[in-house]
């Protein structure tokens, strides 16, 4: 009485539909996460407060300055291929 038999395997609706929407509000906060990491590497890279963007570092310590900042990790290629 009172009990609901399901078939083995299968997931009820509500849960399923909470999962997914797990998993969507997942992937909307890590988007979130890399973009503003990605703004606060954008803007805090001395490249930003050289004056010429489009010259070329005159100096080798130009060049090492320009460069100090936080180097992004290249996302594998396994990853690039799964987006």
């Amino acid at each position: 009485m009172g009990q609901t038999t399901q078939r083995p395997g299968s997931t009820p609706w509500l849960p399923s539909a909470l999962l997914s929407f797990r998993r969507r509000a997942a992937a909307v906060i890590s988007e979130y996460n890399y973009a503003r990491r990605r703004l606060a590497q954008l803007r805090l890279a001395p490249a930003q407060y050289g004056g010429d963007h489009d010259r070329a570092p005159g100096t080798y310590p130009e060049f090492l300055l320009l460069t100090s900042g936080r180097l992004t990790r290249e996302p594998s290629a396994r990853d690039r291929a799964s987006r």
